[in-house]
């Protein structure tokens, strides 16, 4: 993984990451990273037909300058870069989407690379096609199941065949009509097997209050427990009348009745209240 500086006109920092596959290339790599020195050692010649094709140039000090074959391609999806100071808190420098591959057959790599970076990303393109391959059949199918289930819930004959098919049969070939039935059924189903619609009662049209008419009036009370002059007979009527009227046989009954409770009340003796002596605490001797 390399990053440069931010250059002068300060568009930031450009992240990539390198891919050696040389073990003689990628240990000299290294000991320059570890030793913190300069990459100056290391250099990259595009190709002029094309840019993502190049010789990167290793020089193996008294060795001899050795080249070979590099290329950019694209990562199956963006990486992300972060920097951080206290291994607290990190700050994203970059999103990393291309690898350079270093090798003997670098050219022959295809432009979107099929891996990840990671071991458990390879071949990552193509579980991605397979799932998604899978998921397209599986809507292609979803239509004609549902006007399958469709027209087998409106038809009301019951119907199904039984093959003698092999193990290794095709769908293709089941449906071609290789293979010949050993048992049929056929039968009108005596109903049908759609629910039955739902049949609402209307309501019944309200009363003149706003409120349904009630179908026999409430009963009267005893006359025994009202004076016979306020005494009345209930109307049938809505139950707001009755509930009217059963409040105004209530007052009427208090009008008449408290005029004698007071009276009696006050007729009555006051309550004599008889006066008790002290309870007196008798003197025992102590235990022997």
């Amino acid at each position: 993984f390399f990053s440069s500086p931010m250059d002068a006109d300060g568009l930031g920092e450009v992240q990539i990451v390198l891919r050696v596959k040389d073990p003689e290339i990628a240990q000299q790599l290294q000991a320059v990273l570890d030793s913190d020195g300069t990459l100056d050692g290391f250099s990259i010649e595009p190709d002029d037909e094309d840019p993502r094709k190049g010789q990167f140039k290793v020089d193996r000090k008294g060795k001899g300058d050795r080249s070979i074959q590099c290329k950019l391609v694209d990562l199956p999806c963006i990486t992300e870069c972060y920097k951080t100071l206290d291994h607290n808190t990190h700050y994203k420098v970059g999103d990393i989407g291309q690898m350079l591959i270093v090798s003997d057959d670098a050219h022959q790599e295809k432009d979107a690379h099929d891996d990840g970076l990671a071991p458990v990303t390879k071949g990552i393109r193509q579980k991605w096609k397979q799932e998604w391959d899978k998921l397209k059949t599986q809507l292609d199918c979803l239509p004609n199941l549902m006007k399958q289930m469709h027209s087998d819930y409106n038809d009301d004959d019951d119907e199904w065949e039984l093959f003698d098919v092999p193990e290794d049969a095709t769908n293709t070939e089941i449906l071609s009509g290789k293979y010949v039935p050993v048992r049929s059924h056929t039968q009108l189903a005596p109903t049908s097997m759609k629910p039955a619609a739902f049949k609402a009662e209307p309501l019944k049209p309200p009363g003149p209050t706003g409120l349904h008419q009630i179908s026999a009036p409430l009963q009267p009370q005893p006359s025994h427990l009202l004076p016979s002059s306020t005494y009345q007979p209930p109307i049938a009527g809505s139950m707001v009348q009755q509930r009217q009227m059963q409040q105004q046989q209530q007052r009427q009954m208090q009008s008449t009745l408290q005029p004698q409770l007071k009276q009696e009340w006050q007729h009555q003796p006051p309550h004599q209240h008889q006066h008790q002596p002290p309870h007196q605490h008798q003197h025992q001797p102590p235990h022997q």
